[in-house]
């Protein structure tokens, strides 16, 4: 576990914000739950979390599981700290397969949501950006695992136009089929909740480092 701050640590010690952030790192060989910050969660929330952990994370739903629990308490831990924390919040998860995920919860569709990083790691593979379209592109999230060797990572925009690309883009119909198995794996993971679903689309870009795939849909 790491904590990235510049006035807290691990222990929950909150000191005067400095000029530099500062990296906490716990390893451990057993589910543990860590809050900090002013507001945190209290014991009831904090044993549902340490219940989901001990669950075996092979399990496929487990993560997902887990994620919807933190959004649902950071966003009962907002509403207690009286505006200090976001509702909205992202949530995240790693496995010792390799795969990992990273999504957006309580935001709205029509929002503006292209996180730089996310825009930077496009950008490796040769995208530019998007046709003008009526809305802002939102980022629904990111998956990461590997396949062969390779890190693949799949980028969900939504209100997004055709994405331009510069350079040529490799042919889909090479990865169409890990494609396909990744868009179910994130249609159960991610459910839309009485919205229809609209179109999408992917493309294949390049890069040495990784293969990127941005699935895009207006």
């Amino acid at each position: 576990m790491m904590l990235v701050s510049n006035f807290l640590d691990l222990q929950g010690r909150i000191t005067e914000a400095g000029p530099r952030l500062r990296a906490y790192l716990r390893r451990s060989d057993q589910p543990q739950v860590h809050a900090v910050g002013t507001v945190r969660p209290d014991i009831f929330e904090r044993v549902r979390l340490e219940r989901l952990l001990q669950v075996k994370s092979s399990r496929r739903m487990v993560p997902h599981l887990i994620c919807e629990a933190l959004a649902g308490i950071n966003a009962n831990v907002a509403r207690r700290s009286r505006g200090s924390i976001s509702e909205e919040c992202v949530t995240g998860y790693l496995l010792r397969s390799g795969s990992a995920a990273i999504g957006t919860h309580g935001i709205p569709e029509n929002a503006a949501c292209f996180p730089d990083w996310v825009r930077r790691d496009l950008e490796k593979g040769g995208f530019v950006g998007f046709q003008e379209g009526n809305v802002p592109p939102h980022w629904k999230g990111t998956t990461t695992t590997v396949l062969n060797g390779k890190i693949v990572r799949i980028h969900e925009i939504a209100n997004s136009e055709k994405p331009i690309v510069d350079g040529t883009v490799p042919d889909l119909r090479m990865h169409r089929s890990y494609v396909l198995q990744h868009t179910r794996m994130m249609k159960r993971e991610r459910q839309r909740r009485s919205v229809p679903r609209e179109q999408e689309n992917a493309v294949v870009l390049r890069g040495d480092d990784a293969i990127r795939i941005l699935k895009y849909s207006g």
